[in-house]
């Protein structure tokens, strides 16, 4: 569950300016697992300790493959995690 998406933009306009206090709002409407739309992209938000631990210690299989994006590793040279 989360926001509605729109065609195109997905849920970008539910943002707002600061995301972290967003994030924390759909935790709070939508329960600890959510997701929205930018554009085309799935993303899933985690609210809480005990959610992200179980995520990414319990079920790390599950969350072990993470989309390519082309325009980070443009800006930064291909360089990524700080190396």
């Amino acid at each position: 569950p989360g926001p509605v998406a729109f065609p195109v933009i997905g849920s970008l306009v539910s943002l707002g300016d600061t995301p972290h206090e967003t994030f924390s709002a759909m935790g709070r409407t939508y329960g600890n697992i959510c997701s929205f739309w930018l554009g085309t992209r799935l993303v899933v938000v985690l609210n809480g300790y005990e959610t992200m631990r179980e995520a990414f210690l319990d079920k790390a299989g599950c969350f072990s493959h993470r989309p390519s994006y082309f325009l980070p590793k443009l800006a930064s040279g291909g360089i990524s995690g700080g190396k």
